[in-house]
C-alpha cells in the first residue's frame, strides 16, 4: 500500500448503508494498494467503526469546536462532510495527495484511483467533469447549479459560470501543497457567511477553477459517473455497470448522488434486453448473481 495518497470519505451511522458499500467496494477492488484509506467518523456506531478498522482502513473523528460560532450551519451530514473535507490533511497528516470521495459512490474498478493520483501530482488537483454520455440536468437540478452560482459568486461572475461545464468534487484529488485549498477554504467561508450554509463547496471549488484560473486535470466522467444525470448499461459478459455508447467503456466509479440514492432503473443490458435495478454495489451483485444462475 502506498502511504503517499489517501482516499477519504466521510458519513454518520443514518448514512452507513451507503458508506458501507462505498468501503467494501474500495477495499474490493483492492485500492487500499494504491492508496491509504481513511473514514470521517460523523457520528457511527462503535461497531460500524470497528468492522472497518478491523480491515485496515484509518478511522478518525473531526473536532467542530473551531466552528462553534456557525453551528446553525452545521445541522446536515452534508454540511459536516463538506466542512470536513477542507481539513482532511489536518485529520490525516503527511500524505502527499488526498482523494476525496463521497460516501454514496461505489467503486466497479480501481482505474479511477491511480488517475487522479496522478493529475493531481502533476496539476494539483484533479476533477470530473459533467460531461457523460446522456447527460440531461432536470430542472431542479439546473436551478440549484445555476442559482446558488449567482448566489455564491454574484450576478456577473456566477453568469459566466453557468456556461461553463458543471462538475462533480464528491470525487476529488488534490495535491498536499496546491495552493487550491487555500483559495478554495477562502470561498467557502465568504460564501457561508452570505448564504448561512456550508453544502457549497462545489460551487465554490468551481470559483477556484475558473475564477481563480487555478490548474487541474480534468477526469472522463466515467470516473465519476452521477446515475441521476445518465442511466448506464448491464454488460452481462462482464458483469459490470458501462457508458450507454459505444465502445461501452465500464465504468470505474458510480456515484448515487441526489435523494433517491436507491431507486429502481430501467437499464438497458449489451444483449438488448432491460432489467429492473437499482444502481447500487447490491443490485449489481443481484445481476451477476443472475448471470452465474443461468
Amino acid at each position: 500500500m502506498s502511504q503517499r495518497a489517501i482516499l477519504v470519505t466521510a458519513g454518520d451511522k443514518a448514512f452507513f448503508p451507503f458508506l458501507e458499500e462505498a468501503l467494501e467496494s474500495l477495499l474490493e477492488t483492492r485500492c487500499s494498494e494504491i492508496a491509504a484509506i481513511g473514514l470521517l467518523d460523523l457520528g457511527l456506531e462503535a461497531e460500524q467503526v470497528l468492522k472497518f478498522e478491523n480491515r485496515g482502513v484509518r478511522v478518525v473523528k473531526p473536532d467542530f469546536g473551531f466552528a462553534a460560532q456557525l453551528a446553525p450551519l452545521l445541522n446536515s451530514g452534508h454540511a459536516l462532510s463538506s466542512l470536513a473535507r477542507l481539513d482532511v490533511r489536518d485529520y490525516f497528516p503527511g500524505f502527499d495527495v488526498y482523494v476525496w470521495f463521497d460516501g454514496d459512490a461505489w467503486v466497479q474498478s480501481a482505474e479511477f484511483l491511480g488517475a487522479f493520483i496522478a493529475g493531481a501530482r502533476a496539476r494539483g488537483a484533479a476533477v470530473a467533469r459533467e460531461d457523460g454520455l446522456g447527460y440531461r440536468f432536470s430542472d431542479i437540478e439546473k436551478r440549484w447549479w445555476y442559482g446558488n452560482m449567482r448566489v455564491q459568486h454574484g450576478k456577473l461572475r456566477g453568469t459566466y459560470l453557468c456556461f461553463r461545464t458543471s462538475i462533480n468534487n464528491g470525487l476529488l484529488a488534490l495535491d498536499a501543497t496546491a495552493p487550491h485549498w487555500r483559495v478554495w477554504r477562502k470561498r467557502v467561508w465568504e460564501a457561508a457567511e452570505r448564504m448561512k450554509r456550508l453544502d457549497i463547496t462545489q460551487h465554490a471549488f468551481f470559483g477556484v477553477l475558473h475564477l481563480d484560473r487555478l490548474d487541474v486535470q480534468f477526469m472522463p466522467a466515467r470516473f465519476n459517473w452521477i446515475c441521476t444525470l445518465s442511466t448506464p448499461i448491464w454488460d452481462a459478459d462482464r458483469g459490470l455497470f458501462c457508458v450507454p455508447g459505444e465502445p461501452h467503456e465500464p465504468i470505474s466509479v458510480l456515484h448515487l448522488a441526489g435523494r433517491a440514492k436507491t431507486r429502481e432503473y430501467d437499464v438497458a443490458t449489451r444483449a438488448g434486453a432491460t432489467v429492473k435495478t437499482p444502481l447500487t454495489l447490491a443490485g449489481a451483485r443481484r445481476l451477476r448473481e443472475r448471470l452465474n444462475s443461468r
